[in-house]
């Protein structure tokens, strides 16, 4: 390819993908430069492989890139860390306890770089509640409630309840995504942080 094709983009597609590359050769030219990259899968990928299909970027964040696939037919989530700041373990951690309080996506497996959840269907709240009745907004800002005040029951504070659209998804049940900045804390701010 040549850099008129925007060598930062290619170089972000094939990280994306979960493969990685090595530059083997390059060449100016009078107005682009050719370049010449070997690429193949990371060792990720081919872990991802053994028990998933179908691996497609779906977001990336500040500490993470979350992917879809298939696992057995079924949706799922795949989150995986590319800062080594150990969130992946502390989501790990406060998923296992909140999935016993039906609260999160079910986790389904994890190893020290990544896990696997079951997939969410649904859209964020805020996108819920513009075309949801006022029976139907009221009933699902009572479960978030439930929710959180089970998680400052728990000490858990989520610190992230200050922005909900980005946090609750509505969909056959209502689900709190991201916990990776949770932690313990004798005084938890959910309910605040929330009505905030």
């Amino acid at each position: 390819f040549s850099t008129l094709t925007n060598k930062q983009k290619v170089e972000e597609i094939i990280a994306d993908k979960l493969f990685q590359f090595k530059q083997l050769s390059s060449q100016k030219l009078f107005f682009e430069e050719l370049f010449v990259y070997q690429i193949t899968r990371t060792p990720l990928l081919d872990e991802l492989k053994k028990k998933l299909t179908n691996i497609t970027k779906l977001a990336k964040g500040h500490r993470g890139i979350v992917y879809k696939a298939k696992l057995k037919n079924k949706d799922v989530a795949v989150k995986v860390e590319y800062r080594n700041l150990n969130r992946i373990m502390i989501e790990t951690k406060f998923l296992k306890i909140l999935n016993k309080h039906n609260i999160g996506p079910k986790l389904l497996y994890y190893t020290d770089n990544y896990f696997v959840m079951e997939f969410v269907h649904g859209e964020r709240i805020w996108e819920f509640m513009q075309k949801a009745t006022k029976a139907q907004t009221k009933d699902v800002i009572k479960k978030v409630f439930d929710q959180i005040y089970t998680m400052d029951s728990l000490g858990i504070n989520k610190e992230e309840m200050h922005r909900p659209v980005k946090h609750i998804i509505v969909g056959k049940k209502v689900t709190q995504i991201d916990f990776e900045r949770c932690k313990f804390t004798p005084k938890p701010k959910g309910i605040t942080q929330f009505c905030q």
